[in-house]
């Protein structure tokens, strides 16, 4: 028997290659931008689940709450960080500090998502944090008190020199999701502000 050895034709198969591997290439493309879509539709819905549980704040209410920060403000300019909403605050052209309004979700049939406005100096210190919602345990509101004592541990020290470590901070007794959810929050507003105070 005359056993012959076949040439391999080297440009047909670069070219099968090549079209293979644009055809792959198409296919995974629709497939991550099918599943992009899909869960961008899932965290919409969720949103508009937690947008009528905890309407978001109108212009009035938001003003309302960084004038307690900043009483003599005349203007603030608005800046979106993912869940994060930062404003530079403004008296006519004097840059007074800056707010962050955070927004933390809690999937916990018991607890109220966490939501706050962090106010920083022209320094970053930390002037004053004010509750959208006050802090709840086991669905129902935590004293003035309680929330007073948290917070003050907060104020007046500067954001790009705190931690936020679980050794740094006592938490609400009881209310441990909320507390870590605040402190994730105020994480975000020192990693936010850090890129922020880089730019100016």
């Amino acid at each position: 028997m005359n056993w012959t050895r076949k040439k391999i034709n080297w440009k047909r198969l670069v070219v099968g290659l090549v079209v293979f591997m644009s055809l792959l290439d198409v296919f995974l493309l629709a497939n991550v931008t099918w599943r992009h879509f899909r869960i961008q539709r899932l965290i919409d819905e969720e949103q508009g689940i937690l947008d009528l549980n905890f309407p978001p704040l109108s212009e009035k209410q938001r003003e309302e709450i960084i004038g307690e920060i900043f009483p003599d403000f005349t203007w603030i300019e608005k800046a979106i960080h993912g869940k994060i909403i930062g404003y530079r605050v403004f008296r006519v052209t004097t840059l007074l500090g800056y707010a962050y309004q955070v927004r933390e979700d809690i999937p916990c049939p018991v607890c109220e998502d966490v939501r706050y406005f962090v106010g920083l100096g022209p320094e970053n210190t930390i002037l004053d944090i004010v509750l959208v919602d006050n802090f709840h345990l086991y669905g129902n509101p935590l004293p003035e008190i309680d929330h007073q004592i948290f917070l003050t541990q907060f104020l007046n020290k500067r954001i790009d020199d705190s931690s936020f470590s679980n050794e740094e901070i006592k938490g609400i007794t009881g209310a441990t999701k909320t507390t870590q959810r605040f402190v994730d929050g105020m994480r975000g507003v020192k990693a936010i502000h850090g890129k922020e105070s880089t730019v100016r």
